[in-house]
């Protein structure tokens, strides 16, 4: 049987005091924003930690994490073996240590508020000599011009708190500048299409249609028996052959000046001869 809840009902530290003083036992799993750890706890002794499913050689990073999450869930499942078994380490003396280092994050953020922040090396350094440890030396060789908190911190080689307490000792010093975290540029808008006047617009659209490979729009009108030909004469159909008694028929043939003028003025119809008959009707073709 499991006992779940929020953090906001169970807060961390009074979790650990309670299963601490009652001796309890049992998986404790709490997720937080993004990171969730596990402690391991026979008799009220933590005996096993994980970090984002990471083994730990000690429980107090675990503990220190659980005490950042500024809210999550909390869940107790039965007794297990963890994956690597720690010296047994009272909770509440393990919670008294985590407090500590804590206070000390606390101050760290003080002057390094997130992982999103820029540092960046001075452009003129601070009067005097200046001694650095492997560590410091590592994390001020990888910044480069500039780069962020986060970039930054695991190229030193030791644990994260220890990378940030150098880097906010660099800071400190005066070798480095805090910088705010870049904004994201916004995306540029899109352009407004280019206005042309109808005449010049006319013209552009008659070089697509009339561009080799194109059809003229007239073609998905006409039958593609009839074939539109203006240098093949007249235009009338041959003569029916002997024992057709079908009459020829007369295939449309537009005149060119027509559609050439429903290319460069498509808004405006080209005017045709009217034939009425029967009290001005028009005629059908």
């Amino acid at each position: 049987m499991s006992v779940h809840g929020t953090l906001d009902s169970f807060p961390v530290e009074e979790m650990f005091r309670f299963m601490s003083d009652t001796g309890r036992s049992g998986v404790l799993r709490i997720d937080g924003e993004g990171e969730w750890v596990r402690l391991w706890i026979e008799d009220g002794a933590c005996v096993g930690a994980e970090l984002d499913a990471v083994p730990l050689d000690e429980p107090i990073l675990a503990v220190v994490a659980a005490l950042r999450f500024p809210n999550g869930r909390f869940e107790i499942l039965g007794a297990d073996v963890p994956p690597r078994r720690l010296e047994r380490s009272r909770l509440s003396e393990v919670l008294v240590d985590a407090r500590e280092l804590v206070s000390e994050w606390e101050v760290i953020e003080a002057v390094i508020p997130t992982r999103r922040h820029v540092v960046r090396p001075v452009s003129i350094p601070p009067d005097g000599r200046v001694v650095l440890d492997p560590v410091g030396w590592r994390l001020v060789t990888s910044i480069g011009e500039s780069a962020t908190v986060g970039r930054v911190l695991p190229v030193s080689g030791a644990g994260e708190l220890e990378s940030a307490r150098a880097l906010a000792a660099l800071v400190r010093g005066g070798l480095l500048v805090v910088d705010a975290p870049p904004v994201e540029a916004r995306r540029p808008e899109a352009e407004e299409p280019e206005s042309l006047d109808p005449t010049t617009q006319a013209l552009r659209d008659a070089e697509v249609l009339l561009a080799p490979g194109r059809s003229f729009p007239i073609d998905d009108l006409i039958e593609p028996s009839v074939s539109f030909d203006p240098l093949a004469g007249d235009g009338v159909d041959p003569e029916p052959s002997e024992g057709s008694s079908a009459p020829a028929a007369t295939p449309f043939t537009p005149d060119a000046a027509t559609a050439i003028a429903e290319v460069l003025d498509p808004v405006r119809s080209p005017t045709l001869p009217s034939e009425t008959s029967n009290g001005g009707d028009p005629a059908f073709r």
